[in-house]
């Protein structure tokens, strides 16, 4: 498998840095002034994982956002979106809740405390809506079952009959 890559020189950057996006771009971020050799051979070093990397990102479906420019540019528009989701399904499940955050999380679509508080990605705003769903029920189901037990698949089963297929369907997107 032949694999091509983007070079970025970065200012600010110490060491090379791997990237793969959705879809397979991969982008070595380099230090300025960083030689060819020296990222030939670094390639070279890394080359297994990033084949597995692309392999895993290529089917990956990315969102038209990212970044934190992004982020600013859409977290009281997530927010409204998110409130609105979670007060409709936490009036469903007659749970209450203490605060929304919205967030620029790299790997977590959502998560809750046990103090009631519950945190989303801004980037829920961009998955299809059935998607987003899913991922709020789940964090308020966790207002009840704070864990991945049959009871919490229960409710959210409860409400999200079709869970499962939602699930796998999420997991095609990249975050």
């Amino acid at each position: 498998m032949t694999i091509r890559y983007t070079v970025t020189h970065s200012q600010k950057a110490r060491y090379m840095r791997l990237t793969v996006r959705p879809g397979g771009d991969v982008i070595l971020t380099v230090p300025s002034g960083a030689g060819e050799t020296a990222i030939t051979r670094f390639m070279d070093r890394h080359m297994s994982w990033v084949v597995r990397a692309v392999k895993r990102m290529r089917n990956q479906i990315p969102l038209p956002v990212y970044g934190k420019r992004a982020y600013v540019r859409y977290k009281e528009e997530a927010r409204s979106f998110v409130e609105g989701r979670v007060h409709f399904w936490a009036s469903i499940y007659k749970i209450s809740f203490k605060r929304i955050a919205i967030r620029n999380t790299k790997t977590r679509w959502g998560s809750c405390s046990r103090e009631g508080n519950l945190n989303f990605s801004y980037a829920i705003l961009f998955l299809p809506k059935e998607l987003a769903d899913y991922c709020i029920v789940h964090e308020i189901c966790h207002l009840k079952e704070h864990n991945h037990s049959k009871n919490f698949w229960a409710l959210v089963e409860a409400a999200l009959p079709d869970y499962k297929k939602r699930r796998v369907m999420l997991r095609k997107y990249a975050l």
